[in-house]
């Protein structure tokens, strides 16, 4: 079979794949990947992602891309409280005393992880059969989200929902995509900023290549 993708074009209301967008792509062409507009991805890769999908069609496959924040760069998916190292420690107040207590957060992901419970939708495959599981209301003819369970939903919400039924998503390092968001024009002024961001990543994309 040869590689399918979806690519969700700006602007809105599919310029983001919605859930409901989602949805009404994956009844019309599964399997097919997900890809969100501002992605640009090599033949290579498609070809390779997609072969990975072929070996496993049940799981969820996604391919890594950098996003910024702030004067960070970072692997979009995210890790969920997997181990001690991936706490933080915060203060509150307890009787008046400052009291430190561990707070969960979700990690962003480096090449050392192969899964990810949160994760983007920017190169993404995620077989009907999971889909129909996190939007039972759909699958079963309904035709129409129930309200727990909302069209407008977007990746965080739509991942975490997968995450919630034990799926998780299986990484794939040698399917790196381009993001505009980061490979864009650097603003005048930001240069030195975007710089240093690049070199604190240097260590991941070393390991990445």
């Amino acid at each position: 079979m040869n590689p399918k993708y979806h690519r969700f074009v700006w602007p809105f209301p599919s310029g983001l794949p919605y859930a409901e967008e989602i949805d009404r792509v994956l009844r019309a062409e599964s399997p097919v990947i997900l890809v969100e507009h501002d992605n640009e991805f090599a033949p290579e890769v498609l070809e390779r992602f997609w072969s990975y999908i072929m070996v496993e069609p049940e799981r969820i496959h996604v391919g890594p891309y950098l996003i910024q924040r702030v004067n960070n760069l970072l692997w979009v998916h995210r890790r969920q409280n997997v181990t001690d190292d991936y706490f933080t420690v915060k203060f509150r107040e307890k009787g008046g005393i400052r009291v430190p207590y561990l707070m969960p957060y979700a990690q962003f992901v480096t090449p050392r992880d192969t899964e990810a419970e949160l994760f983007g939708l920017g190169f993404t495959y995620i077989p009907l059969s999971i889909w129909d599981k996190v939007y039972p209301a759909v699958a079963h003819g309904q035709g129409a989200f129930d309200p727990d369970h909302p069209y407008r939903d977007l990746d965080h919400r739509i991942s975490s929902r997968c995450y919630a039924l034990g799926y998780k998503a299986r990484l794939h390092w040698d399917c790196v995509v381009n993001h505009a968001h980061v490979t864009q024009a650097v603003p005048e002024g930001e240069e030195e900023r975007h710089d240093a961001a690049k070199k604190r990543l240097s260590k991941y994309v070393e390991a990445v290549e």
